[in-house]
């Protein structure tokens, strides 16, 4: 597994950024990452991995016991010594070997982990550049100066840029990562600070416990401050429990497992405040939607209604974001009776959906499919509700780029022409990769 670092200081980091998931088309969404797909065989018992081209051929051959995509012509392998480098689109091998390698998509740069349990900072050439104890890996934001905090082999702490050169040093503890233009730090006498790109200090909170922070606020025992210290809002009842979400704070009784409480949202900046059964952020907006008063409404950040849909005596439902502005809203009635809506951000309209029957379960929702559970059996529609394939106990996955797999790996395109098929091949493609990272974090 490759090492990530969990920054420690005594507190619970939550950067709930928005804007960090999918877009129209995503390299996550991919099956071909940098026009290469990963592939497997199984020879003795054991899996190793390769890579094929858009027709399916294999260009590196199966030899890593891991593989990883490819990334502007760069992909990270594990060799069957155990050791991890980075190979080209040739194979050919271009960096040292390392015990593990991290990749930083937003730096399009790569850390090393020795066998001594140090890391070492790569350049554009794959080059070592520096050694250190840690390099804590972080969210990207708009604002982005791409700090890094790590601890130098002193065992001291500090902040490095992209290059390795040192910004901040002499720190006890490990700062935290920056989120868009602030963020906090430890200083030698344990006393918590915020300070700013310049690593300006703006403001001491003293030895206290941080709940949650994000981009501009950060919460401490049910009190909520922005950066520079100042009280922005304050929840006194001791019954209540707080959850910082970016700009919104969500108060919840403490002790109540029920699933479908009714519970308060706060905007930080317009203290405007909702009670509601559920909310949820849409992916790639800046809008929440919310159930409230018997109605589904799409509103802004600062919680300002833009359009609502009245859903009468529904009991509950379930939301299925496809990650590009709309939203697949089903509803359940006493009645079993069962209604389904398309809700599209852009266009603010929402559209009922007669396709998914009562019993429909919607498993995923992909850019040009809708994969439904009826019983023990799948179906994927695509976005008009034609059955494109069906199957009994077995799922199937879209992609971006336009493949369809079933559970045997067996791939298809938009006409379900069988393009690749294991069984003739001996060769798997590797669906974790696929399945896995079809929700990007960054």
């Amino acid at each position: 597994m490759k090492k990530i670092l969990f920054i420690q200081l005594f507190i619970t980091l939550l950067f709930l950024i928005s804007g960090c998931t999918s877009q129209k088309t995503n390299d996550n969404c991919l099956l071909f990452k940098d026009g290469l797909a990963i592939v497997y065989n199984r020879k003795d018992g054991k899996e190793l991995y390769g890579y094929v081209n858009k027709d399916f051929e294999e260009v590196i051959q199966c030899q890593y016991t891991q593989a990883n995509p490819f990334h502007n012509g760069r992909a990270i392998v594990r060799l069957q010594s155990g050791d991890e480098t980075i190979i080209n689109k040739n194979g050919d091998i271009i960096s040292d070997l390392y015990s593990n390698i991290m990749y930083i998509n937003y730096l399009d740069t790569y850390i090393g982990y020795t066998v001594d349990d140090e890391c070492v900072l790569l350049n554009n050439k794959l080059e070592p550049v520096k050694k250190f104890k840690e390099i804590g890996i972080k969210f990207p934001s708009s604002n982005d100066n791409y700090t890094l905090p790590v601890q130098f082999i002193d065992g001291s702490y500090g902040y490095i840029d992209s290059n390795g050169n040192v910004l901040m040093d002499g720190l006890t503890s490990m700062p935290s990562n920056f989120a868009y233009k602030n963020t906090i730090l430890i200083d030698n006498d344990n006393n918590l600070w915020t300070i700013d790109t310049n690593f300006k200090k703006l403001h001491n909170f003293g030895n206290v416990k941080i709940d949650m922070i994000s981009s501009e606020y950060i919460l401490i025992d049910n009190k909520v401050y922005n950066y520079l210290g100042n009280l922005v809002y304050e929840e006194t009842r001791i019954e209540k429990k707080c959850i910082l979400e970016d700009n919104i704070l969500v108060i919840k009784n403490k002790n109540v497992n029920e699933i479908y409480e009714e519970y308060e949202i706060v905007d930080l900046g317009s203290k405007r405040k909702l009670s509601v059964k559920n909310h949820f952020r849409i992916a790639d907006t800046d809008k929440i939607c919310v159930f409230k008063d018997k109605k589904i409404i799409i509103c802004k950040n600062n919680l300002k209604q833009i359009m609502s849909k009245e859903i009468g005596s529904a009991n509950y439902s379930c939301t299925h974001d496809n990650y590009r502005g709309k939203l697949y809203i089903k509803l359940y009635y006493e009645n079993e009776k069962t209604e389904t809506f398309l809700v599209n951000i852009s266009t603010r309209k929402f559209k009922k959906i007669n396709f998914i029957k009562n019993d429909d379960k919607i498993v995923e929702v992909y850019k040009n499919y809708i994969l439904v559970k009826n019983g023990y059996s799948y179906k994927l529609l695509n976005l008009k509700g034609k059955v494109i394939l069906e199957e009994e106990h077995y799922r199937f996955y879209a992609t971006d780029d336009g493949y369809i797999i079933n559970f045997f790996g067996q791939i298809y395109n938009k006409k379900l022409k069988l393009l690749f098929d294991p069984a003739e091949k001996s060769l798997y493609i590797s669906m974790s990769d696929v399945v896995h990272n079809y929700r990007p974090f960054f």
